[in-house]
């Protein structure tokens, strides 16, 4: 798999859940803004949309094994590296079975 489209492939995945959470997250955005008090002069505080929006120098998505199951289909070992926080690099595995 090309190192773009491994990139792409691994970034989808972590943001899967996200993704379902987000139709979720912009229903309730009317109601928490009335929860907080915030008006259309004093918009609500954007410090943690803009921490998850920065670029991760850490980032990584890499492909350790793939292997071929007897009863057909493969499991593939990655290894993702989220960020970096107080200088500990946040490392995950991710297995990704694929059927037959």
């Amino acid at each position: 798999m090309p190192s773009f489209a491994r990139r792409f492939f691994c970034s989808a995945l972590m943001l899967l859940p996200l993704a379902a959470s987000a139709q979720s997250l912009v229903a309730q955005e009317a109601e928490v803004a009335v929860d907080l008090g915030a008006t259309e002069s004093e918009p609500l505080p954007t410090e943690l949309f803009d921490y998850v929006a920065r670029p991760e120098a850490a980032f990584a998505c890499d492909r350790v094994e793939r292997r071929e199951l007897p009863t057909g289909g493969s499991v593939t070992d990655y290894l993702l590296v989220s960020q970096t926080w107080q200088e500990i690099v946040w490392k995950h595995s991710l297995q990704v079975h694929e059927p037959a």
